[in-house]
């Protein structure tokens, strides 16, 4: 019997998000919170799941996952295309706060600070074999997506952050996580093991009666 090939294994190696005091902090408002936002509700709205596949983009991804979501669900003038991870985390890695010239991943933090100053270029001007070379052309088409406002959510409080989802619908983070992510069954829970801590960015998009 020919050998089984293991599963791959997604790099997990976002730098942990430092505090900055200059963050705005997120305030529940008193919009009518459910008790549950189902995944089924997510999955209407038809994100396109997104792989970051061998590389560390992972930052990169997760905060296209979520524009994706904003610009394709606005009423006016939602987004049909498909956004540029890659672009977003080649400037994230000019940005972040550890300086090293390694593509050994980012913070979240250096992500929303490139959308901010740069704003979202299209898949089609910025792939994964793209030079990164920052362009006129890519720099107009960028600045066509811009972020707007945006705030920290307290990660310790439950209510801010269903709060949240139910006003905006998605939520950037980042965790530190163990291998169990990468034996997910087919229920979709993440058993936690302890094992191989290490950091990784992704979406919040629903949540349940358990938290």
């Amino acid at each position: 019997m020919p050998p089984i090939a293991a599963k791959p294994k997604w790099v997990k190696n976002v730098c942990k998000d430092i505090i900055d005091f200059r963050d705005k902090i997120y305030v529940p408002t008193l919009i009518e919170v459910s008790p549950y936002k189902s995944l089924e509700e997510y999955m209407k709205k038809k994100i396109p799941v997104l792989n970051q596949g061998d590389t560390n983009a992972c930052t990169g991804f997760s905060l296209t996952t979520a524009a994706h979501y904003l610009f394709k669900t606005r009423k006016i003038n939602p987004l049909s295309d498909a956004l540029s991870p890659f672009m977003i985390y080649g400037l994230a890695r000019r940005y972040d706060e550890f300086n090293t010239i390694d593509d050994s991943g980012s913070s979240i933090r250096a992500g929303m600070k490139a959308w901010h100053k740069h704003g979202l270029s299209l898949i089609n001007k910025w792939n994964k074999n793209y030079n990164g070379n920052y362009t006129i052309e890519i720099a107009q088409d960028a600045a066509t997506r811009p972020l707007g406002a945006y705030y920290r959510v307290n990660h310790k409080d439950i209510v801010a952050m269903h709060c949240a989802l139910t006003e905006v619908g998605i939520l950037y983070v980042s965790a530190g996580i163990g291998s169990g992510w990468d034996e997910v069954g087919k229920d979709g829970i993440i058993k936690e093991n302890g094992k191989d801590p290490a950091g990784h960015a992704f979406v919040i998009v629903g949540y349940d009666d358990k938290g």
